[in-house]
């Protein structure tokens, strides 16, 4: 028998606690968090031994000339970065920081928050705030209650530039976390995780052209974003990739940069680069590609349609159409475009954080926030040896295997690179990405007037004392910054001009460089008749590094009495 059949039962609106007026959430005491936070101790202690959720990722930024794809990236910081009324210092700020339209664009963001309450909020990044936003995850994980926070700050002279920047972030954290106190909803966000990301918008530029082949093959943890647009390219994409005269004619990239192939083939480059023919076939590589179409007016989807099949059709005979999984458009003239591109973007990025989170120990963190804010002459340091940054990281009790994997871990997302693959450079680091391209820019582009300039323009070779003038700023990272050239097939070291024959002339006795990018001639077609010519072919979309330079320096090395004679044409060695 079903007993609810013989009674009736009803909901109890008033409970025990109801009767005796008891509220328990209410009544009980939890104690406050006594412990100050000290800068000997406590402090230290949680850098030490601590560790934070962290998403890292590098979104390459590539395209076709001229398809409005730096429009479109900065109409999306805009929309998606909010800053309060009151800001000190307004968005255009941060979006010019490391802006560079002729060369690298770099944008340090850091995205609080995680999949697990599946919201963000975006801000830029500076060389320590990622570090100070760690350490406040880790505190308000350690005490949520931050009311009962305290610090301590001590007056005592520092023992070390890496006990100065402790305290630094110390006075720092302290600061911040008076100021968003009473802001719950950015509490909790920042408990829930930290999103390290850096945008790379790529001009249009020579040599950078060639540097970012070889350093994303070393970040491992990126995503692009290859541009080409509906109007201009679609319906052109078998021939070479237009650059206005107006826009390209003063620095000659008009008629050097891109000229070598078709627009389909380098929006495939974009599609490929950086990663390895033996890496192509695995799952995380071949979702780590989006090709987005550019359109300035309301184009139809037939052409739409009509471009995709093509370029899918050549993608398939080259052998690389499994990069092709997924496509965008945009119009760049309309805000609603722009939003509804922006949130797909913003959720294919999110989707891949749920995959790639990881814990990071918060010292690393903070060795990073230290190698990148290092100071000389007034100038943030650019590259340093690894043997320096070990030596550092012993403050905070990291063997060299650690600092190895510090190198690594921050080297994937492009926050430093290091490249131990190549053994001349195992020891040098690059801390600061974007100055290094703008000295690559600063050497391939010489200004008008220099000294240098007429032999390095017109034949690609400079001396070393030349461009050991290019680093007044650096000069501790001339001979590190030229070495890395000629270790990833950029640049010719010949040991002595009198090697060089330029007008039947030799040079000055010193080390020269034969920078082949450097050269503003246009390329040279030899004729049926002439047959003392070896002509190299390369096929592949993933196509390498300078290859002129690579053979050059080959030769050059391995025959005591091999000569260059120097050459105008930007195609000839």
């Amino acid at each position: 028998m079903n007993i609810l059949s013989t009674h009736i039962l009803y909901y109890q609106e008033l409970s025990d606690f109801d009767v005796k007026g008891d509220d328990i959430p209410a009544d009980l005491v939890v104690k406050p968090y006594k412990e100050k936070i000290c800068h000997d101790s406590k402090f230290w202690d949680i850098i030490l031994h601590e560790k934070v959720p962290v998403v890292t990722s590098l979104i390459a930024v590539m395209g076709l000339p001229n398809c409005g794809k730096t429009k479109v990236l900065e109409s999306v910081l805009k929309q998606k970065i909010e800053l309060k009324d009151g800001a000190e210092l307004g968005i255009h700020y941060y979006l010019n920081r490391k802006r560079d339209e002729n060369c690298l664009s770099i944008y340090d963001l850091c995205a609080l928050g995680s999949s697990q309450h599946n919201k963000y909020a975006w801000s830029f990044a500076t060389n320590r705030h990622g570090a100070i936003y760690s350490i406040l995850c880790r505190l308000i994980c350690l005490t949520p209650c931050v009311a009962d926070i305290e610090f301590e700050v001590t007056n005592q002279a520092p023992k070390s530039v890496m006990d100065r920047h402790v305290r630094w972030l110390m006075r720092k954290t302290k600061s911040l976390l008076q100021n968003i106190k009473d802001e719950p909803g950015k509490l909790a966000l920042i408990q829930d995780g930290v999103s390290l990301i850096n945008v790379i918008d790529v001009g249009v530029n020579k040599a950078l052209y060639e540097f970012l082949s070889i350093m994303l093959l070393s970040c491992h943890r990126h995503i692009r974003l290859a541009f080409f647009s509906l109007n201009r390219d679609a319906p052109n994409l078998q021939e070479r990739p237009d650059l206005p005269s107006d826009c390209y004619g003063k620095r000659k990239d008009d008629v050097l940069v891109m000229q070598h192939r078709s627009r389909l083939t380098y929006l495939l480059h974009f599609a490929t680069v950086g990663y390895t023919q033996q890496q192509w076939h695995g799952e995380e590589v071949q979702n780590a590609t989006v090709m987005i179409a550019t359109t300035t007016d309301s184009t139809n989807d037939s052409s739409s349609d009509q471009a995709k099949d093509k370029i899918i059709q050549e993608a398939q005979s080259r052998g690389v159409d499994q990069f092709l999984k997924k496509w965008l458009q945009v119009d760049v003239n309309a805000s609603h475009s722009v939003a509804e591109f922006r949130k797909k973007i913003e959720d294919l990025v999110e989707h891949k954080y749920k995959q790639r989170m990881m814990w990071f120990p918060l010292k690393w963190i903070v060795l990073r926030s230290l190698v990148v804010s290092l100071d000389s002459r007034g100038m943030n340091v650019m590259i340093l040896p690894r043997s320096f940054i070990i030596h550092k990281a012993k403050e905070l009790k990291m063997t060299e295997k650690e600092v190895d994997e510090f190198l690594k871990a921050f080297t994937d997302f492009g926050s430093i690179l290091y490249m131990p693959q190549y053994d001349d450079i195992k020891d040098i680091v690059i801390v600061n990405i974007w100055e290094f391209t703008q000295y690559l820019n600063k050497l391939y582009y010489p200004q008008e007037g220099e000294p240098y300039a007429p032999n390095l323009l017109k034949y690609g070779i400079v001396s070393e004392s030349f461009v050991k003038r290019i680093f007044c700023k650096h000069p501790e990272s001339a001979e590190d910054f030229l070495t890395i050239l000629t270790t990833i097939a950029m640049a010719s070291k010949i040991k002595s001009g009198l090697f060089i024959l330029i007008n039947n002339q030799k040079q000055n006795n010193e080390v020269h460089y034969y920078l082949l990018l450097a050269r503003i001639h246009a390329e040279y077609t030899p004729s049926e008749e002439e047959n003392d010519y070896a002509f190299i072919e390369i096929k592949s979309v993933n196509f390498p590094a300078n290859v002129q330079a690579g053979i050059s320096n080959a030769i050059m090395d391995n025959n005591d009495d091999a000569v260059l004679i120097a050459t105008e044409y930007s195609n000839v060695s």
